[in-house]
Formats: C-alpha cells, structure tokens, sequence
C-alpha cells in the first residue's frame, strides 16, 4: 500500500507504547495521535505526553486529535490540559474545534503545541 502512495522509502510502522517511545530525544520533526490520549489510563497520561514532547526536536510540532471530555476517565480538553502541556514544554498550545460525523456527530479538539527550544 506504501508504494502506491509512493512514500515506502520515508515511512515505517512500528506498533508501541506511548509511555515508552523507542526513539531518541530530539528525533521527530512532528508527533501526531489521532483519539489515543484520552483511552491512556489517567495515571498513565502524563508519562505519555512527557515522552511525546521527549521524542519532538525543538520548534517540531505536536499534533492531537481528542475528544473534549469524558468524565469516566478523567479526559478534559481545557485550561488545565493547556497549562500542564505548556509546564512540558510546550509553547503555543491551542485547541480548534471541529464537527465530526461518524460514528455520530459530535465536537472533537486537534490539540496543537509546538516544542520550545
């Protein structure tokens, strides 16, 4: 399926853990998960963010796809996420809307932080 995108020799799978990325500091240019940070146990999720922010080369970009709450397992997309992302390292952490419709339609956030340097 790669090489009919034409990108098999820039890009490579690997099944991991979010708590423990095997990669070096500083290595990617962006980070990007799409409605997994919130399913990361609660006691879990900063580790997971901090290693995120760990594998980001300075000015690279974080890039989240989340939805705005669930009370059950402690997951708010709010001030206090903004706050503790930023205490990270993040700088320029915003949250843009968006309109989803499948499986229904609901309100999900792209959480966005750029690493500082």
């Amino acid at each position: 399926m790669l090489s009919l995108r034409g990108v098999s020799d820039r890009v490579e799978f690997r099944r991991g853990d979010a708590c423990n990325i095997p990669y070096p500091d500083n290595y990617f240019d962006k980070v990007i998960a799409s409605f997994a940070v919130h399913t990361i146990p609660y006691k879990r999720r900063d580790r997971a963010f901090k290693e995120m922010i760990r594998v980001l080369k300075p000015g690279g970009t974080l890039a989240l796809l989340e939805p705005k709450s669930d009370r059950w397992i402690k997951w708010y997309v709010n001030e206090d996420l903004r706050r503790k992302l930023e205490g990270m390292g993040l700088k320029d952490v915003k949250f843009h809307p968006i309109t989803i419709t499948y499986p229904k339609r609901r309100t999900v956030y792209v959480i966005i932080g750029v690493k500082g340097d």
